[in-house]
């Protein structure tokens, strides 16, 4: 395992794990490959982050839902300038390796551990309720559930 705040950054990119050297660190410290069944690929380009950002408008106040955030190259990168993540990752090998890139930001980012298309509503206000976050509106978390719940049977 990595020193766990050596993820934090500081070198300048959005996400430490933005290389392709150490994305391949981060799969052999925790003893796992690329599953291509599971259509995985990594990103390993700190601008493609850097235009992901930019062309999402990602701002301190945003909350964000990602489906399939790997070993957290875009999530660091959107933790650093939202509010918080939800990320749902059906890889079981994958949330161990999540607790460990993305420790500096424990407290605003929640996992969900299944499958996108099998979400449902309470999965979502669980996480929301896991960071403590408040949407200022009531079915806020209701109706984000169930945007995504529409578009993924789209």
């Amino acid at each position: 395992m990595v020193a766990i705040d050596s993820y934090a950054g500081g070198d300048g990119r959005l996400s430490p794990l933005s290389t392709p050297s150490a994305t391949r660190a981060v799969l052999e410290a925790h003893g796992i490959g690329t599953k291509y069944t599971l259509g995985q690929n990594f990103l390993v380009n700190d601008n493609v982050l850097k235009k992901i950002i930019a062309l999402a408008e990602v701002g301190e106040n945003d909350r964000i839902l990602e489906v399939g955030p790997g070993i957290g190259t875009l999530t660091i990168a959107l933790l650093k300038h939202a509010a918080s993540v939800i990320a749902i990752e059906r890889d079981p090998d994958l949330p161990v390796v999540l607790a460990d890139t993305l420790h500096p930001w424990r407290e605003k980012f929640a996992l969900i551990e299944k499958d996108a298309l099998d979400v449902t509503e309470g999965d979502i206000v669980a996480a929301v309720a896991e960071i403590g976050a408040d949407t200022g509106y009531p079915d806020r978390a209701s109706s984000a559930a169930n945007e995504t719940a529409q578009w993924a049977v789209s």
